[in-house]
């Protein structure tokens, strides 16, 4: 007959928290790649979406500490 029941293994908090934290990272990194490969588009009934300016967004980077130099 087989088993019915699996052993679980838990991570205590903080053996998982550098997972959280590559988590966070990959998807930090993820949305600034997607801001920064983002083209100014025309939409229905032409509306206009300006992709923004990489200006401004290392400007707003430096300003939260999150752009490496």
């Amino acid at each position: 007959k087989t088993s019915t029941t699996k052993t679980v293994e838990l991570l205590l908090n903080d053996e998982i928290n550098p997972l959280f934290e590559a988590t966070i990272q990959c998807v930090e990194e993820a949305i600034v790649n997607a801001m920064v490969a983002a083209e100014t588009m025309i939409g229905h009934n032409g509306f206009k979406v300006d992709a923004i300016s990489h200006d401004i967004l290392i400007k707003i980077l430096k300003k939260y500490n999150k752009l490496n130099d």
